[in-house]
């Protein structure tokens, strides 16, 4: 399994996460933060979850998503939009194979 990011004008996509995922990583600007409308966790097997934080491992909680079922999406909506800077720290997730998370942006 290998970190692979996606990135179109819309979705930012993340399958195969194997490493912890950094702000620089995602975001395109020089400040590092995203304008996030919507993230949806798709888990690869059940009981998979998915913790993103605020900038760093010991930033707020952002969201935890996850699910009972393989394949079966949880999500989180923000309406208009949030401004944050996505880090995922390994170490607080459970994952599996074929999970993936997509961000829709504002």
């Amino acid at each position: 399994m290998a970190t692979t990011i996606t990135r179109t004008d819309q979705f930012i996509t993340i399958t195969g996460i194997d490493a912890d995922v950094l702000p620089g990583t995602l975001s395109r600007g020089s400040d590092q933060s995203l304008k996030i409308k919507r993230i949806e966790f798709v888990a690869g097997n059940a009981n998979d979850k998915i913790v993103i934080k605020q900038g760093t491992d010991t930033g707020a909680t952002i969201c935890q998503l996850g699910s009972s079922q393989a394949s079966e999406p949880d999500r989180i909506d923000f309406g208009d939009g949030c401004r944050c800077k996505p880090y995922i720290d390994l170490s607080d997730c459970t994952l599996n194979n074929n999970h993936k998370l997509n961000i829709e942006l504002a």
